[in-house]
């Protein structure tokens, strides 16, 4: 499928979603990796823990803006939806679900003031790699590019790990309970309930406030620091413009490491598009038996998709897989995978498995035909061995010339 191009078609796709916006929101989503699943059912439990001021995370998620706040569709990211989809994982890790894993659901919602939306989140489950960030932005940038936008920035920041949290939460605190006579009335008790909002918090004075406030980048662990530095090294190779956003910081209950925004730019403003981050921690303070590292993004556009929605399938099991090797290879194997897409070559791959054997065995029951093998010294010097899995003979091939290589012996 070739992205829109002309301005007539980007402005109907715009209002036009639909069924469109599900096929080829499954379509890209299929190719990176991520396997439908329905919806998970929010229960009356995960509203209770994700709302409650007295439940077991002792802090509300939920964020109390005032009135006039519309830079994002609130609905974006909501912790209740969270919660129920990692209940929902866990139920099925006994046979349905095998964690690391990669997953992808449709929801409908209305903004009262940008009317009815459709959702399509992704998330990543079950590892705690920066590759996981660069494949949900990827993904995602290939599907709002499909929908027809064209001028695409992210804003990225990080919060770092518990111990950065913690350190950066404190003297946040203390900047802003010296300033409690400046705030506003209504953003007061923000101070006590969720100091992390005031960043966010769109009031002339707080936004001057702010500006002297602590940076959570001066907080993180050394860990935390490179896993940071990890996931811009994959936004340079996408070569995607970027900006780093001091007060990007999401919510301390719910997220952690690394946080980001998909933005359209243009002269005049900036529509948020898309909101992604990690949630690592969630899974143990909603109460859950293990810890599940997670990742996802939710990308948010106008139409509705209800009466489209049907059973969404894969198609015919691809016959390649990508096997890769070290951090460089994952590195440069993600534009490969968009190359092969833009030239309608289905591939599967295990990107978040990081070692070879798990890789090469689940390559081994998929029946691929060839195998696609990316390591250090490959993605140093642009190319890629392909390996016939019938006969065991392989070539290398430059990156460039894969998609012409592939076309005569598959």
């Amino acid at each position: 499928m070739s992205t829109i191009q002309t301005k007539t078609r980007v402005e109907e796709s715009r209002h036009t979603y639909g069924g469109d916006f599900l096929r080829y929101g499954h379509d890209i989503a299929l190719h990176y990796g991520f396997e439908p699943i329905a919806s998970p059912k929010i229960s009356r439990e995960d509203h209770f823990l994700v709302r409650d001021p007295k439940d077991i995370t002792k802090t509300k998620i939920a964020r109390t803006f005032p009135e006039g706040d519309n830079r994002r569709p609130r609905s974006l990211f909501l912790p209740e939806r969270k919660a129920a989809l990692l209940r929902h994982v866990q139920n099925g890790l006994n046979g349905k679900f095998e964690l690391p894993l990669m997953v992808h659901h449709f929801t409908e919602h209305y903004h009262k003031e940008k009317g009815p939306r459709t959702s399509l989140h992704l998330d990543i489950i079950g590892t705690s790699q920066s590759v996981a960030e660069a494949i949900l932005i990827k993904t995602s940038i290939e599907i709002l590019k499909e929908a027809g936008y064209k001028n695409l920035g992210i804003h990225v920041n990080s919060v770092g790990d518990r111990e950065s949290m913690n350190r950066f939460s404190r003297e946040l605190g203390m900047y802003y309970r010296r300033q409690l006579g400046e705030l506003p009335a209504a953003c007061r008790e923000l101070c006590k309930s969720d100091v992390f909002s005031l960043l966010e918090c769109p009031h002339d004075k707080c936004s001057i406030i702010r500006e002297d406030a602590p940076r959570a980048l001066s907080f993180l662990t050394e860990k935390s620091r490179q896993h940071f530095k990890e996931v811009l090294e994959h936004l340079e190779v996408f070569d995607l413009p970027y900006k780093i956003s001091n007060y990007l910081v999401g919510n301390r209950a719910l997220s952690c490491e690394a946080l980001f925004e998909i933005r359209e730019i243009t002269d005049l403003s900036e529509e948020i598009l898309a909101f992604g981050t990690r949630y690592d921690y969630f899974s143990r303070k909603l109460g859950l038996k293990r810890e599940m590292p997670g990742v996802g993004i939710e990308i948010s556009l106008p139409g509705e998709c209800a009466k489209h929605i049907r059973k969404l399938s894969r198609p015919v099991k691809p016959k390649l897989y990508f096997v890769h090797l070290g951090f460089e290879a994952k590195l440069r194997g993600l534009p490969v995978l968009e190359e092969l897409r833009q030239s309608d070559i289905q591939i599967t791959h295990a990107l978040i498995q990081e070692k070879l054997s798990p890789q090469l065995a689940l390559a081994e029951k998929s029946k691929a035909r060839h195998i696609l093998i990316m390591g250090h010294k490959e993605a140093m010097e642009g190319t890629i061995i392909v390996r016939d899995m019938a006969s065991r003979e392989q070539d290398t091939v430059p990156v460039g010339s894969l998609v012409s290589y592939l076309r005569q012996v598959m």
